[in-house]
């Protein structure tokens, strides 16, 4: 896993806990291990410890006397700049559009008669103007790592921990509504009649989404840390993917339902060349020949 860019991490990450790191599937013993054979000196290989390893304000202990441990000796390898960070190392994603329909409905709003007169006439109506729409996350595939900075879908942000939860509908799904008050105009030539009506479009979407999180470092030095010389000095850094690989990686995957309704006005019994002639273009979405 390539260094990802230090904005990224730094944008979306929060410093990393043992219990996150343990959430990879990796226990502290597995740490240990993975951390053990890294082809260093190791200052705790001596008396009651065989090995440790640290990160941030952590350090876990191998125990030749008792069982291992997670140990807080006051050390804060993040302000020294070898913070490991969990973090989106890729933002959602579309990755399948399983349906992409649009349907829409005639309302008749008003009618622009000028049957009778000799000279052309002008016409207004006024209609609500709107637009909608709604976004629904469902979890297909949770992630065992987290941010809190949230996630953007279909132009929505929406809580990572809040959308593991299938049940909380109130938090994964939300619905964005504009209306305003529109007036259109018109001359038409003498004996023309048109119906003015009200165009409602739906459009819906069922998209699979998928977002990485993982675990990792800004700094290309590393932020896992063995102590070398002393027990108290780590001084010398590995970087957390070459020691866990892929495991430091966790993908979520998101069905997405997405629903735009729009509100228009249209004239639906016009000629073309009246509609060229005389209709603003607000006005021809439904012209017949």
């Amino acid at each position: 896993m390539d260094l990802p860019p230090s904005n990224s991490i730094l944008a979306t990450g929060h410093l990393t806990t043992h219990e996150e790191l343990e959430a990879t599937g990796i226990s502290l013993q597995d740490w240990l291990n993975l951390t053990a054979h890294l082809g260093v000196n190791d200052s705790w290989a001596s008396g009651n410890t065989d090995c440790a390893f640290s990160f941030n304000d952590c350090t876990g202990v191998q125990r030749s006397h008792r069982a291992n441990d997670w140990n807080f000796f006051g050390i804060d390898l993040a302000k020294q700049g070898h913070a490991t960070y969990t973090y989106m190392l890729e933002a959602p994603k579309l990755v399948e559009t399983l349906t992409d329909n649009t349907t829409s409905t005639t309302d008749k709003h008003d009618v622009w008669e000028n049957r009778n007169s000799p000279v052309p006439t002008q016409f207004s109506t006024s209609y609500e103007k709107s637009a909608q729409k709604n976004v629904t996350i469902t979890a297909s595939q949770t992630s065992s790592l987290s941010i809190s900075t949230g996630i953007n879908i279909e132009g929505v942000s929406f809580d990572v921990t809040a959308s593991f939860d299938t049940t909380n509908t109130q938090a994964n799904s939300k619905t964005d509504t504009v209306t305003s008050q529109d007036t259109v105009n018109a001359t038409l030539p003498p004996g023309s009649v048109v119906d003015v009506d009200i165009v409602t479009t739906i459009h819906t979407k069922l998209m699979i989404y998928e977002v990485v999180f993982a675990i990792g470092s800004d700094n290309p030095e590393g932020s896992i840390a063995k102590a070398t010389q002393t027990q108290g000095d780590w001084d010398k850094f590995f970087r957390i993917e070459d020691i866990a690989g892929e495991r430091v990686k966790s993908t979520a995957r998101y069905k997405v339902n997405t629903t735009e309704t729009k509100t228009s006005i249209a004239i639906s019994n016009a000629s073309a060349a009246l509609a060229q002639e005389y209709l603003p273009a607000v006005l021809q979405l439904h012209i017949g020949p």
